[in-house]
């Protein structure tokens, strides 16, 4: 169980707390579980799904069974027999279809399997790009092919214009088969040109609210960079009076900066996540995504904080009318900030 019962690891860039979700997952588990194995022993396939009020998290149990069990096959493959003589596939795959029917799990395996899949439902829902790029860069992963990913495919329901879009880059370019690193830059590049935003959270939290109730806004980490609006007024005062600011200036205040959480990032545009990419467009550069990713671009290669302040100052700032009290600008540049650290 030791695959699946590993903390899904997250990108502070979204906002999300690692232990909440944790917890939050680890209870729903504890409910869905006992609830069912109140009167029955074990739990077949036909029942994992149809095992909770989300199907998303039901599929995913699943998912993550047959991972395992893949993983499973795999070791018991010995280096004296050939696995890829056609007779041997065939008589494989037709176990493999016999078993797949007869699936039996305890309590003690399932919960850790419902567990996971509660953290992968909620990742999925709150930060889709951070679930994807998971997958992409699974540990001990090094290529990743086309029909793996078509597989995956058949057990997302939430958010699933991300990997459609994926599927649509690599079949395009006609690739079948590239290492994790070519992969997870394919599918940024296709998050990129989406025009919709992420799935409305609303209709697969209620969902999770009939097991145990939750509220989204308990997963998220509090604003990264607290700031006064007083601080921001005085800051912008100084600027109009020809005064010199730099990005420290204006997104710190004497004791008011929370450093926990912020970690180190080497590229703008590769650390933001389909969430920040449909808030900043929207918010930010008033639609239009080719000017947002021309402005990313530009303040990537900027090396200094300095310069960056200085293209915001200089090109941006008054073209958009950002306020340094508007929450999506100080999103914006809090992301700017961590590749100075």
């Amino acid at each position: 169980m030791d695959f699946y019962t590993k903390e899904i690891k997250l990108g502070m860039e979204n906002k999300l707390t690692q232990e909440s979700l944790i917890q939050y997952s680890s209870k729903v588990a504890e409910k869905i579980c006992s609830d069912f194995f109140a009167n029955k022993r074990k739990i077949n396939g036909k029942e994992i799904l149809n095992v909770s009020p989300s199907m998303q998290l039901n599929i995913f149990s699943i998912k993550n069974l047959f991972d395992i069990w893949a993983l499973e096959n795999e070791k018991l493959k010995s280096t004296y027999f050939n696995y890829e003589a056609p007779e041997v596939r065939k008589a494989l795959g037709e176990f493999l279809n016999i078993v797949s029917k007869n699936i039996e799990v305890d309590k003690q395996h399932f919960e850790p399997l419902v567990k996971a899949s509660v953290e992968n439902t909620l990742l999925l829902m709150l930060s889709p790009y951070n679930y994807f790029s998971n997958e992409i860069k699974k540990p001990g992963r090094e290529n990743i092919s086309l029909n793996e990913i078509k597989s995956l495919a058949k057990y997302i329901l939430i958010n699933k214009k991300l990997i459609n879009a994926f599927i649509a880059r690599l079949e395009e370019k006609s690739i079948s088969q590239l290492n994790r690193n070519e992969a997870f830059n394919v599918f940024s590049d296709a998050c990129a040109v989406l025009e919709d935003g992420p799935d409305d959270t609303e209709i697969y939290a209620a969902e999770l609210n009939k097991i145990i109730p939750m509220n989204v806004d308990d997963f998220m980490v509090k604003d990264l960079t607290e700031v006064s609006h007083s601080n921001l007024r005085n800051i912008a005062k100084k600027e109009e009076q020809g005064f010199h600011i730099t990005l420290n200036d204006k997104f710190s205040s004497q004791g008011n900066k929370i450093e926990f959480g912020r970690h180190k990032i080497e590229s703008i545009k590769a650390s933001l996540s389909i969430n920040q990419r449909f808030l900043f467009t929207n918010e930010l550069f008033e639609g239009d995504k080719q000017q947002f990713y021309d402005v990313v671009d530009e303040l990537d290669k900027c090396e200094t904080l300095e310069a960056v302040w200085i293209e915001i100052n200089k090109k941006y700032k008054k073209k958009y009318g950002w306020e340094y009290e508007d929450d999506a600008f100080k999103e914006f540049i809090e992301t700017i900030e961590r590749k100075f650290l």
